[in-house]
């Protein structure tokens, strides 16, 4: 999966904006369980939001990159305790990039390979 670039990012951002937190992370953390539910929703929609209960305490960020990383997701943006992820359906993904955002992504991949 390549690496999101700010053009998407910001894509998906407004896509998520509307959306409702789907996995809640309460104050134990990101635990076995956490993981997996979050890897269900995320197989079943690629784009999810992700609320950190008031009795977290650990780091927003630190959790969102432990959450992203056994998940094999990315993290799309971090805004106080919600934090959107997304990975990519292999075949058939419902999100479609249009082709102006899709060609920018591209030019900027380019540009930083070579």
């Amino acid at each position: 999966m390549n690496k999101l670039v700010p053009v998407e990012r910001r894509h998906l951002a407004r896509l998520g904006h509307g959306m409702r937190p789907v996995v809640h992370v309460g104050r134990e953390g990101v635990t076995p369980e956490v993981v997996d539910s979050t890897s269900k929703a995320i197989e079943a929609r690629e784009l999810i939001k992700v609320k950190l209960n008031p009795g977290f305490e650990g780091d927003r960020h630190e959790a969102a990159e432990s959450l992203a990383g056994r998940t094999h997701s990315q993290v799309v943006m971090v805004v106080g305790k919600t934090f959107l992820l997304f990975k990519p359906l292999r075949e058939k993904s419902r999100i479609v990039f249009p082709p102006q955002i899709a060609a920018k992504a591209q030019r900027k991949r380019d540009k930083q390979e070579g």
